[in-house]
């Protein structure tokens, strides 16, 4: 008597599962076999002759740049939302974070690696 809501629950997932797996089967649009063999299977012809080409490097240096920014902005963010609490050392502290994280800055600018061209 004491399994039945266990069990109860079982049969309610399982039929939550199976409907996932067969529901898309059932309501998704059918696409041919000669769209699949493309290079996208979107159906888009691709704008170069080759489907796989190669992208500059500076790409991937400003996005590396950009996350780094990004995660850096989310210590300010936890600093800043209560900087009387943490005091005169986390004023300094943050401080010397800023300072580095402009240095840092500086040195992606003198590298060329934020300069678009």
């Amino acid at each position: 008597m004491g399994y039945t809501g266990f069990f109860v629950f079982f049969l309610l997932v399982l039929f939550i599962g199976l409907l996932l797996v067969v529901l898309p089967k059932i309501l998704a649009p059918k696409v041919s076999e000669e769209y699949k063999l493309d290079p996208y299977e979107c159906g888009e012809i691709p704008v170069t002759e080759e489907a796989w080409s190669r992208y500059n490097v500076r790409f991937y240096l400003l996005a590396l740049a950009f996350v780094i920014f990004e995660v850096e902005g989310v210590f300010l963010l936890l600093w800043a939302l209560n900087p009387r609490g943490l005091g005169i050392a986390g004023f300094i502290e943050i401080t010397i974070f800023v300072v580095i994280l402009f240095l840092g800055w500086i040195y992606m600018l003198a590298k060329g690696v934020i300069k678009w061209e």
